[in-house]
């Protein structure tokens, strides 16, 4: 009879024992706490190509993440820290990143259409450029100007 956690997955016999969650990718892991991420430490993980519509992410720290085409459509970014994040082709559709600091961040081609950007730090109008603006995308009052070119 097996009376093991079905959680658990022995190494052997004699050793202690190994969480399945352990060995979960920092994507899978992530998508499976997406709702509660607030103030998480997910600097330098790989989120390439996550589902995260919808989590939140309020204050979390995603310093050199890699969030490679990731879905963050509706999500709270509000205070993240982005700095050295790779958002390129990441999909940030009406995501709230107020007060979000963008310090060399990559966006290039990221959707930030709809996303409200107000209040955003380190964010540059190369990075502005770079990435897909709608007339709904709010941008600090410092780089409203790019949103009236393009529009």
């Amino acid at each position: 009879m097996n009376l093991q956690h079905p959680l658990v997955e022995r190494e052997d016999s004699i050793r202690k024992p190994i969480l399945r969650e352990e060995i979960l990718s920092d994507q899978r892991k992530a998508e499976r706490s997406k709702r509660n991420l607030r103030r998480a430490d997910l600097s330098r993980h790989n989120l390439s190509g996550a589902n995260l519509v919808q989590g939140n992410l309020r204050g979390a720290n995603l310093t050199g993440a890699n969030l490679f085409a990731a879905n963050l459509s509706d999500a709270n970014l509000n205070e993240a820290k982005l700095v050295d994040c790779k958002l390129r082709s990441a999909k940030l559709v009406r995501a709230r990143l107020i007060g979000a600091d963008f310090e060399i961040a990559d966006l290039s081609n990221a959707n930030l259409k709809g996303a409200d950007l107000s209040f955003a730090k380190n964010l540059t109008a190369e990075q502005i450029m770079s990435a897909q603006i709608d007339s709904t995308t709010k941008l600090p009052k410092n780089l409203q100007r790019i949103q009236m070119k393009r529009h």
